[in-house]
């Protein structure tokens, strides 16, 4: 009986020690506030992994991490150090304070400051974590102390809500190691083949990479915009330029159209700029770049994008959402930076307002109306190049301002209702942009309960049809009824813009013969594809982006008959003519067909004629010259 009671304390001793250890977890997840509640500057020394719950890399290195700090929790705990986890799809502003930009990072902190950031092409192994945390841990057991003394001095009656002011979350960009910020000095680097390999394709730091030859005008004219943007990047976004006269293969392998070429590279993606090269245009990307990243928002914080942002990509998923989801995700940021930025959400405020009921579902918002990707099974969502594809679609604002960079998007294989504005006139370009998207709001209502009409129009026709079938009897004809189709004729794509017309002045008066200083603002309706505008209306009047019904009148006349309002063409005559057969060909393909049969008949014809008339012709010379060898015999018989 006694050994029986000793053998079942034992076994009560043996478990209850690792329940006794369980109260103090090795590593502790953080949220904003214990962030700012921990780390701070009366704080020990804190090495924190910031991950994502999706992230593959994150979930190899997962128990990896907490080994490490199982292991090593004894001396840790000693030493005032400990680990710790940010979740940066729960908490990505977070993350963004802290300027985490790939997955996994590993930041270390003393005393509520950047110490340094574990290198992004370091091994994740056990052994090299753990020498890692070793080193730092043996480092921070010397300086114990203090912390101590300086806790002593702390005055103990301040509230609880004076720690989570003490500014760790925001960090001082002077409070971080230079080695840990990206372009630390705020300039340009220079890349060679070994060096771009090392520091951009090997890790996942952004890089705005200007490819350029010294004999280049274009890149002699944008040095300094280019030296500017490196000096105002300091700390934020790595700048670095690459010579393609030394470096010839790298710029083979990048595949550049010319010279320069501005491209912004995360590992082995990349994404081409090209829109203008002055300063502002530039930071403007680049800015961009720096906050394309894939992160949470709640409906408050959408509430404040939503302020900034023409257009948003939202992307509503709940815990059943599979990884290889949010893999597809990723892969569409990239492309995405410099057109409108991508966000994930589980509000249920948010998913009620845009009646979201399944999961995942990927909506684009603009100006408040939402338009939905459709998946018809999970491959629609991991499909990458198909999300991208819609993105594409709807990721242009109602009234985007036209530029070199987005010309060819806007005005290719559309007919564009396009406002040329003053924007010297604050108040009256202001006026002007509101009427414009007032126009574009209310043709696209138009165009809505139009379809809707239609569709109601073909599914009344088709009941019909079902009710006469089933009256007659006819088996056959209700099957052909119910066969039927809801089918919309294709229609032309619309939009509208608007352009500055100072700064395009010399294009509008070359292509349009507008000038904006003598005319005031003015509107056309552009086809691109038959390189003809129209700058009047049914009645001849001029149109002006304030005369909305007229722009809208006017643009429905276009649509339905063209003919009705005489279009002027983009083009000299010589090209428009050209341009006139090539749509005859296309709109009465009979009718040729019919002309050159007859041709081919005419020139048989004419070929066979002339065939006849050289047999002929060679026939005669053969008889003159049997007469001549005749005629003497014959005279010599009558001798």
């Amino acid at each position: 009986m006694r050994v029986l009671s000793l053998l079942l304390a034992l076994v009560t001793a043996v478990l209850a020690a690792p329940a006794a250890d369980d109260k103090i977890p090795a590593t502790v997840n953080l949220d904003p506030g214990a962030f700012a509640a921990s780390i701070t500057p009366e704080s020990g020394t804190w090495w924190v992994k910031y991950f994502s719950p999706y992230c593959p890399h994150c979930k190899a290195v997962a128990p990896i991490w907490a080994q490490v700090a199982a292991d090593l929790h004894t001396t840790a705990q000693a030493a005032d150090f400990h680990f710790a986890n940010v979740d940066c799809i729960a908490h990505g502003d977070l993350c963004d304070t802290q300027k985490v930009e790939a997955y996994p990072t590993f930041i270390l902190y003393r005393h509520g400051v950047i110490v340094e950031r574990y290198p992004t092409a370091a091994s994740r192994k056990y052994d090299a974590l753990k020498d890692y945390a070793t080193k730092h841990i043996e480092g921070a057991g010397a300086r114990v102390a203090e912390p101590a003394a300086i806790a002593e001095d702390i005055d103990t009656t301040e509230t609880p809500t004076k720690v989570t002011e003490v500014p760790a979350v925001v960090m001082p960009a002077g409070a971080q190691t230079a080695s840990s910020l990206p372009n630390p000095s705020g300039v340009s680097v220079p890349l060679t083949l070994s060096t771009f390999n090392k520091l951009v394709t090997a890790t996942r730091d952004g890089y705005f990479i200007k490819f350029y030859v010294p004999w280049c005008g274009h890149c002699q004219a944008m040095e300094p915009a280019w030296l500017e943007l490196a000096r105002q990047m300091q700390g934020r976004l790595n700048v670095a330029e690459v010579n393609c006269e030394d470096e010839k293969r790298l710029c083979k392998d990048a595949r550049l159209r010319g010279y320069p070429s501005l491209m912004y590279f995360v590992g082995a993606e990349r994404v081409e700029y090209d829109g203008l090269r002055g300063v502002g245009d530039l930071v403007a990307f680049a800015n961009k770049a720096v906050a394309a990243r894939l992160r949470a928002v709640d409906a408050a914080e959408f509430e404040e994008i939503e302020k900034k942002e023409e257009v948003i990509f939202l992307y509503f998923f709940d815990e059943n959402t599979a990884k290889e989801d949010f893999d597809a995700l990723d892969r569409v940021a990239l492309p995405l930076i410099g057109h409108a930025p991508l966000f994930t959400t589980t509000s249920s405020i948010l998913a009620s307002r845009f009646r979201v009921t399944t999961f995942p579902r990927l909506v684009a918002i603009s100006d408040g109306r939402p338009s939905y990707y459709t998946a018809l099974s999970p491959r629609d969502f991991r499909d990458h190049l198909k999300v991208l594809a819609w993105m594409k679609t709807v990721w242009l604002p109602i009234l985007p301002e036209l530029s070199a960079a987005n010309s060819h998007e806007i005005m290719q294989d559309r007919i564009v209702v396009l406002s040329i504005l003053d924007k010297s006139k604050e108040a009256e370009f202001e006026l002007a942009k509101k009427e414009l998207k007032a126009a574009a709001l209310e043709y696209m209502d138009l165009r809505v309960s139009e379809e809707k009409s239609e569709r109601q129009r073909q599914r009344e026709s088709k009941e019909l049809k079902i009710e006469q079938a089933t009256d007659k009897g006819d088996e056959k004809a209700l099957k052909e009824a119910q066969s039927m189709h809801i089918v919309l004729a294709p229609r032309r794509e619309i939009g509208f813009a608007w352009v500055d017309g100072l700064f395009w002045e010399r294009w509008l008066q070359k292509t349009y013969d507008i000038d904006v200083r003598q005319s005031g603002p003015r509107v056309i309706i552009n086809d691109e594809a038959s390189k003809a505008y129209w700058d009047q209306s049914i009645d001849g009047k001029t149109l002006v982006p304030t005369d909305r019904q007229i722009i809208i009148d006017t643009l429905r006349t276009v649509l339905e008959n063209r003919n009705k309002i005489k279009a002027k063409s983009t083009t000299s005559t010589f090209v428009s003519l050209v341009q006139n057969f090539k749509r005859f060909i296309h709109s009465s393909p009979l009718l040729i067909f019919g002309a050159i049969v007859a041709a081919v008949l005419v020139v048989a014809w004419w070929w066979k004629g002339k065939i006849r008339r050289l047999a002929l012709r060679r026939s005669i010379p053969n008889s003159s010259a049997h007469s001549v060898l005749i005629s003497p015999q014959s005279e010599s018989k009558f001798d």
